[in-house]
């Protein structure tokens, strides 16, 4: 198990240092007062730093190494992290969307982190060009591409289809999925123990890499890799596209 060391910063400018397993679940806890007696007192806190580390005895190590720290080290590493060169274009990014799912969901689609249209547009896959909507709709014999929220929330309901992405926080560069940097991946448990998830379903290379990489030990549950829907894969024709993600159809309804 994956253990993650991260700093947190309070509403006094305060830093408090900790490990954890879960970084979306203890930020929720620190914030409700469920955390550290310090952030009790000394909350809300936000999440200003955080690294990887493989097991619980490295996490440990390395939470001692930073609380020994002076302060304006802290703050200089903090820096280094979340701040990148400015010609790079680099921005730090918490994912803005909640993950999509009903009970009677059936099959989770993964993403790799939302693109600067659909954080604009505040629902999955909301770039114009993108061909998921187009492809679903093929995928069910349906007449309507869903075009509003409502009814791209309706279509997924009806269908048992939940949607989420791997990657929770990163720092990257607009939409481009090359330039993705220190990832915090999702939590995608709660997704899985509060629906009917027979299969995920991972929308293009890196998605798939990182599900990989570090979520698929502890889901469990039959992958299908697929081609991205993103319109920069310009290889795949929509017609492609379908003949590749029939096998998701025994999972819809």
């Amino acid at each position: 198990m994956s253990y993650f060391v991260y700093i947190v910063k309070c509403r006094d400018d305060s830093l408090y240092t900790g490990i954890t397993t879960d970084i979306t679940r203890r930020l929720s806890e620190h914030n409700s007062g469920l955390g550290a007696k310090y952030t009790r007192s000394h909350g809300p806190v936000r999440l200003v730093y955080v690294e990887r580390q493989e097991d619980r005895s490295d996490a440990s190590r390395r939470e001692i190494e930073i609380k020994k720290l002076s302060k304006k080290d802290k703050l200089a590493m903090i820096e280094r992290y979340s701040l990148m060169p400015k010609d790079e274009g680099y921005e730090h990014i918490v994912h803005p969307l909640k993950p999509f799912y009903k009970q009677s969901s059936r099959v989770l689609i993964l993403g790799s982190f939302p693109s600067v249209k659909t954080r604009e547009s505040k629902f999955f896959y909301g770039h114009p060009q993108n061909r998921f909507w187009p492809l679903m709709a093929r995928l069910v014999a349906s007449e309507d591409v869903p075009l509003s929220l409502k009814e791209k929330e309706s279509f997924l309901e009806k269908h048992n289809i939940a949607c989420y992405d791997v990657i929770y926080e990163c720092d990257i560069i607009g939409s481009q999925d090359s330039s993705v940097k220190n990832v915090v991946p999702s939590n995608l448990k709660e997704i899985v123990e509060n629906s009917q998830i027979k299969a995920v379903v991972t929308n293009g290379g890196l998605a798939s890499k990182l599900y990989k990489k570090y979520q698929a030990k502890q889901i469990d549950l039959p992958q299908l890799k697929m081609p991205s829907t993103s319109p920069a894969n310009a290889r795949y024709s929509l017609d492609m596209l379908e003949e590749k993600w029939s096998a998701l159809k025994d999972y819809l309804v």
